[in-house]
Formats: structure tokens, sequence, C-alpha cells
């Protein structure tokens, strides 16, 4: 009788030793990274252009040399691509010579403002590590807020400058090297590439003004439509850290 709960237990061992083997590699090969960093965000293009800067059309953006930074979590398991998500806040100055001009649809000048751009874009995420050494690459699609001076308007009713936030599309692609200085926490540089497509869309109906005690009449502003699109473009380099959490 004393044979049978032995037996029984010699028979449940691979059991009860292989699932806890399983979860422990699981555990020791899945991990939720945390990648940081900042740098230097270079405009390119339109986003940097002057050109035809009075016309209503014009894509150009005025920007200069900013900062950006960037924020992402991703998992990585057993293989080394994985989808994940990305914030990005970019801050591009104006050039000083776009300043004192005053674009379609307003009033005032473009001032000392700039542009203050944030990014959320998911995306497939890659990753290989080697001993201390590490790549990874990152393509990413979302979704670009704008906060600008180039998409301020004039409202036709109070004659005051309003400002207004630009939505659009993104598109991104990453690059990086690093070198693990832990298990946990590794230095790295990375290069990369931004684009998106921001525009401010809106329609001013006819409002009244004055009545005119000429003619006895109403008078009232012409309805106009308001159609403010740029093009957001920019390459970036900065260093980091990738966190292993």
């Amino acid at each position: 009788m004393k044979k049978v709960p032995l037996s029984f237990l010699l028979l449940l061992l691979p059991f009860i030793v292989f699932p806890q083997q399983i979860v422990k590699d699981t555990v020791r090969k899945t991990h939720l990274f945390l990648d940081v960093s900042i740098g230097a965000s270079i405009p390119v293009g339109n986003y940097t252009s002057e050109k035809d800067a009075t016309i209503s059309t014009s894509k150009s953006g005025f920007a200069t040399t900013g900062m950006i930074l960037n924020a992402a979590l991703f998992f990585l398991g057993k293989s080394d691509f994985s989808l994940g998500i990305r914030y990005t806040y970019q801050n591009n100055p104006f050039r000083e010579s776009a300043k004192k001009l005053v674009l379609p649809n307003s009033k005032d000048s473009l001032g000392s403002g700039g542009w203050k751009n944030h990014y959320l874009m998911p995306g497939i995420f890659f990753m290989h590590q080697e001993n201390r050494l590490s790549y990874d690459a990152q393509i990413l699609a979302g979704l670009i807020l704008s906060n600008s001076p180039v998409f301020q308007y004039m409202d036709p009713l109070s004659a005051l400058q309003k400002s207004a936030v630009a939505y659009g599309w993104a598109f991104g692609l990453n690059v990086g090297f690093g070198y693990n200085i832990s298990p946990k926490v590794t230095l790295k540089v990375n290069a990369g590439y931004l684009t998106g497509f921001p525009t401010f869309s809106k329609d001013i109906p006819s409002q009244f003004l004055e009545f005119d005690t000429v003619t006895q009449m109403n008078i009232y502003s012409a309805p106009r439509k308001i159609n403010i699109k740029k093009v957001v473009s920019a390459f970036n380099v900065g260093a980091g850290l990738l966190i292993k959490l």
C-alpha cells in the first residue's frame, strides 16, 4: 500500500516540474521595456521652408532646429519582434526672418513662437541583444497634434486673433544602438525620421456686424472657410536609456 502513493508521485513529477520550468522560462524571456530619449529635431522640406508664405495654400512651416523627447513601451518575448506604442513631444522655434510675417486668415505677425507637436504612434518594434550590445528599430504610424501660430485665424466678428489646434496622420521610423551598463539598463543612441500632416479646418458662417442706418438694412460678414494644411518633417538624433521593467 505504501508503494502506491510513491508511484503516484513519481508519475506526477514531470507534470509538476515541467510547467514550473516553462513559467520560469516565460518570465525570464518576456519583459516590458521602457525606452526614453532626448535629442535634436532637425526640420527638413516644407517644415523649414519660407517659400510662398503669404499664399493660403502654402505648406511652409518656418521651423528651425529644436528639441525632441520620446517615451516608448513595448514587450519583448522569445521573438525579436513586438508591438509597442510611442509618445513624442517635438518643439521647433520659428526662423528669425519669419517672425514678422502675417499669414493669410490672420491679422497679427507670427511673433516669437514656434511649433509644439505631440505624437502618439503604435507600431512594430524590433530589438536584438547580443551580450552587452543591442540594436533596435521602430516602424510607427499614428496621430499628430500641432499647436502653432501658423494655425491662428482672425474672427470676423470680434476682429480678434484666435488660436487653433491642428490634427492629422503621422509616421515615424527610428533606429538605435545600445550598450548594457547593467542587467536592466541600456545606454543608447538613436536616429529617426518623423513626418506628420496637421490640418485645421473651420467654416465661419455669415455673422451680423452692424445695422446700416442709411439703407436700413443689417450688414453681415461674408461666410468663409479656413483650411490650413501643413507638413511636419524632421530628422531626429538623440540619446537615452532602455530600461527593462
